[in-house]
């Protein structure tokens, strides 16, 4: 079974309206989003915004920088509401993103898509 295409779009809006956080990993964070999260460095998590869903999908409407990043391997991101401290959504990137030790790593508006199907 899967949600129907009206279903998806409440459970985006809703997620849409917590407090959110991304998260970088260097490898598959695990269902509870915990294992492999990058450190070292200026890194922490950085706060987003997503505009509204569209067809089963939102994307970031701000750009995300994390500034001063450790040299290391991002293969995957992790959405966190940060009222609760708990993860949301997870899951691995398109193409991995190596960064060099002091660099900042950027993430253009429109480019961490969350989706539910």
């Amino acid at each position: 079974m899967s949600f129907s295409n009206a279903y998806e779009q409440a459970i985006l809006t809703a997620i849409r309206a917590l407090n959110l956080e991304v998260r970088m990993h260097t490898g598959d964070p695990g269902e509870d989003c915990t294992a492999n999260e990058v450190v070292g460095g200026s890194y922490a998590p950085e706060v987003v915004t997503f505009g509204a869903p569209v067809a089963g999908s939102m994307s970031n409407d701000v750009v995300v920088q994390f500034d001063g990043m450790p040299a290391c391997t991002v293969t995957h991101t992790s959405l966190w509401n940060t009222d609760l401290d708990t993860p949301v959504l997870y899951g691995a990137l398109d193409e991995a993103k190596e960064v060099l030790a002091g660099q900042t790593c950027e993430w253009r508006v429109g480019t961490l898509i969350a989706t539910v199907s």
